[in-house]
């Protein structure tokens, strides 16, 4: 499963856990350039831009996770909550542990990381191990080629592709969002090295699925019209 994926959905990558089940189209190399001009579709789309302050959990799984994350000294400066997971369970010794698990979405250059996802475990309210995959920097610039318009136009290309005609005629002219940042093209594979593209990740509005990211030369990196197999 790319992890990272799932952060970055609507507001976050997590609403789309166990995205593995759903139909996929394989997308040509992400490295190359499509073939000839992009359209444009000036339907209606709207930038999304996020920043680490967004609050998106509630306000007492913030605060808390605020908290013990303070208490381990991690800098959160460039890092945003997605979500906040609770456990409690007996250890080996017959011990009960409560488990407090933080998943955090990170900014380089002001941009998120769109399919890339770290975090961070407490254990009795102390910090105990890291999780997921940590970025230190990333070279590319912060401007995108593609217009909105463009994005547009792909995802709907995407949409007719995926052979799903109910979600074509459903979505094609819905409202979008799409937020631009970075995308590890390696994401997915074991101990692998942080690859970089500017990318957009683009959804309906009103929901999280069906969902794309585009590399910003137009390819397709990803998709999924949420039909469960």
């Amino acid at each position: 499963m790319k992890n990272a994926i799932l952060v970055f959905a609507v507001l976050s990558i997590s609403i789309f856990a166990c995205k593995k089940n759903h139909n996929t189209v394989t997308a040509p190399p992400p490295t190359t350039t499509p073939t000839g001009k992009i359209d444009d579709d000036y339907g209606c789309i709207s930038r999304l831009v996020t920043t680490p302050k967004d609050i998106i959990v509630k306000p007492d799984d913030y605060i808390y996770a605020q908290q013990l994350l303070q208490s381990g000294n991690i800098d959160q400066s460039n890092f945003k909550i997605l979500s906040v997971r609770y456990d409690t369970f007996k250890n080996y010794n017959n011990q009960i542990k409560h488990e407090v698990i933080i998943f955090e979405q990170q900014f380089i250059n002001n941009l998120p990381l769109l399919n890339i996802e770290g975090e961070y475990v407490f254990m009795d309210g102390l910090f105990d191990w890291t999780g997921g995959k940590f970025a230190t920097s990333c070279s590319l610039d912060t401007i995108p080629a593609l217009r909105l318009t463009q994005v547009r136009k792909l995802y709907v290309t995407a949409l007719a592709a995926s052979n799903s005609p109910a979600y074509l005629k459903t979505y094609k002219d819905s409202c979008l969002v799409a937020e631009f940042g970075y995308y590890d093209i390696n994401s997915g594979t074991v101990n692998h090295t942080i690859n970089f593209v500017k990318a957009w990740h683009v959804y309906p509005i009103n929901s999280g699925l069906p969902t794309a990211y585009f590399n910003d030369n137009g390819t397709l990196l990803w998709f999924a019209n949420g039909i469960v197999n």
